[in-house]
């Protein structure tokens, strides 16, 4: 793909020890399409998608399209997980990623991140966000970033806290969820070489 996003050009491998973390496009439709027809039914407890979405591969193609001009924009970026010794990139279990970037005074993004089912527990989420807050600090060079994560989301806060989130507050009724206004608690990480 032909960018013309300056952080995009720096990017590393995106490997950690059990991972891969990769940009993916409309080619990879199948893998995407399975992974969220796999995970609906424990997805929509968490995630804004229209509950349609899941079965629908146009939606999919059309939001891996959009993830691309997102990166073009220097607005967001998705990384897809994969185990390493997955060749073919044919099973996702799960991505971060960096959305509503504000880049001059602000330097923020939010980060969001979701894991197959079955593989919750295993610290592949927790892996992939340490990975991602460097890459977020040390390429994109944002000064800070913020996760927004339901209360009853116990193990998604673990997730943060480990890699060093700190909480900064309390929003009611924040997102959409599966038709639902949800509280959510907000979530940051400084940069503190800025």
């Amino acid at each position: 793909m032909v960018t013309n996003n300056k952080y995009l050009s720096k990017k590393p491998a995106n490997e950690t020890e059990r991972l891969k973390l990769v940009l993916l496009d409309e080619r990879h439709i199948s893998a995407v399409y399975n992974y969220f027809v796999r995970n609906k039914k424990y997805f929509t407890k968490w995630l804004c998608y229209p509950v349609d979405f899941y079965n629908d591969k146009v939606e999919i193609q059309t939001s891996l399209k959009q993830e691309r001009q997102l990166i073009e924009y220097d607005m967001g970026i998705r990384l897809w997980m994969f185990k390493k010794d997955d060749d073919k990139l044919e099973n996702v279990i799960g991505s971060v990623s960096c959305s509503n970037i504000l880049r001059e005074h602000h330097q923020t993004c939010t980060l969001g991140y979701m894991i197959d089912e079955k593989h919750i527990g295993k610290g592949y989420a927790t892996e992939a966000v340490e990975y991602f807050t460097n890459y977020i600090f040390n390429i994109l060079k944002l000064h800070k970033i913020e996760c927004q994560i339901m209360p009853e989301n116990l193990g998604s806060m673990k997730v943060i806290e480990k890699v060093g989130f700190k909480l900064e507050g309390y929003e009611k009724k924040a997102l959409l969820v599966n038709g639902e206004w949800k509280d959510h608690f907000r979530y940051a990480l400084i940069n503190e070489k800025m």
